[in-house]
């Protein structure tokens, strides 16, 4: 895949606008968006053609079925927007997709497919060296979004990554025991571990899941992830 292949991809307009709060940057005024494409964004994205990528039906399924005109919905760990194409392909009424992640690279890609989709706005995780850690969504979101709230999270195909996970899916208002339960002993016997405080052993989440909140979009870490 190439650069021009990425940039002669179809335009999705919405046939009604989205409005995002009013101090809500879609694109923000930072060195990421200014940045050439980069090759290896471009192979990742370019596995979302990949049969194996029909994982995310379900979770299309379920957030479709969720998402209401003027929803908001964030993809966390969103990657080069994957999920996003899906879902602006099948969505024609007004809806905001927030693509959150933490690799510029894959964003930047992400951008470039979605630039002048006004449903679609990015914002980049940043990893903080000295606290050794990745900026929360509470931290680049700005007051708007958070004022706002989020109606629905996703995180695919990456959530098994995160450190903190019970402090994570706490922030998305997933406090549903049984399917935490679940979710925790998928874990523990598919993903390779990763270290954690021993409070985030103990639960975790498959590829797909999905729940709604109106709660703000808070969230402790992340790297590239479903909850809708």
């Amino acid at each position: 895949m190439s650069i021009t292949s990425v940039r002669s991809r179809p335009a999705f307009p919405s046939l009604d606008p989205f409005s995002w709060p009013g101090d809500f940057a879609r694109i923000p005024d930072e060195e990421w968006t200014c940045q050439p494409v980069d090759q290896f964004g471009l192979n990742y994205d370019d596995v979302g053609s990949h049969g194996w990528y029909k994982n995310l039906e379900p979770t299309i399924s379920q957030v479709l079925a969720t998402l209401s005109p003027g929803d908001l919905l964030i993809d966390y760990s969103s990657g080069t927007g994957i999920l996003t194409r899906r879902l602006v392909d099948s969505i024609s009424y007004p809806v905001g997709i927030l693509n959150v992640d933490a690799s510029p690279k894959f964003l930047r890609v992400a951008l470039e497919s979605f630039r002048h989709d006004e449903r679609v706005g990015f914002r980049l995780l940043r990893w903080l060296k000295e606290e050794k850690r990745l900026q929360s969504l509470d931290e680049v979101a700005g007051s708007g979004l958070l004022d706002r709230g989020a109606d629905a999270i996703t995180a695919t195909n990456a959530i098994h990554l995160y450190y903190d996970l019970d402090e994570t899916l706490a922030s998305w208002a997933l406090d549903d025991a049984a399917l935490m339960s679940r979710h925790a002993k998928l874990r523990e016997k598919v993903f390779v571990p990763v270290p954690s405080s021993s409070t985030s052993r103990r639960s975790g989440t498959p590829a797909s899941a999905c729940s709604t909140s109106s709660r703000r979009p808070s969230s402790p870490a992340s790297t590239s992830g479903t909850a809708c």
